[in-house]
């Protein structure tokens, strides 16, 4: 947490350095794939909100941290693929490059992969954060961030490219 877009591409180049696998920040899609799980629901873990599950603003149990918390400690938050804390605790900085219409674009044909744009002037964020409510902690909630910009409530997890070609 607490890093820009570009301290986060380096961390996972340097990953790849020292394990000799590929390291990379997720795709949009990827991420919400994840997030969204098999059956595609708004959250993580279903379509009915429960605060109590994430670490965000309407979370209003004892628990409450107005702030980032560990990785893992939500772990009845989990969606279908086994992913920790995709719903809030932090914005969580993807690959690409943030396009409006991207998905516009997309949603009278079949993609396999999508991937962003060539090139842009921001980068995509998702997941919301700490310090949201419910409705931008949600699986389809994507903003735009320069990829200099950081703060505490923006981190990121990491990729495991299965091959070279990836």
């Amino acid at each position: 947490m607490g890093v820009s877009w570009f301290e986060a591409e380096a961390y996972c180049k340097w990953l790849g350095n020292v394990t000799g696998k590929i390291y990379r920040l997720p795709a949009e899609a990827e991420w919400e794939k994840a997030a969204r799980g098999i059956n595609n629901t708004v959250w993580s873990w279903g379509n009915t909100w429960n605060g109590e599950v994430c670490n965000n603003a309407d979370d209003d149990t004892a628990e409450k941290l107005n702030r980032t918390s560990p990785v893992g400690m939500y772990p009845n938050g989990a969606g279908s693929y086994g992913a920790l804390d995709m719903m809030g605790n932090v914005w969580e900085w993807c690959y690409d490059w943030y396009a409006d219409d991207a998905y516009r674009k997309r949603s009278e044909e079949e993609v396999k992969d999508p991937r962003g744009p060539d090139s842009g002037s921001a980068r995509v964020v998702r997941g919301g954060s700490w310090y949201y409510d419910r409705d931008f902690v949600r699986g389809a909630v994507r903003l735009r961030y320069d990829a200099n910009f950081f703060s505490s409530s923006f981190g990121f997890r990491v990729v495991l490219s299965p091959d070279k070609s990836s």
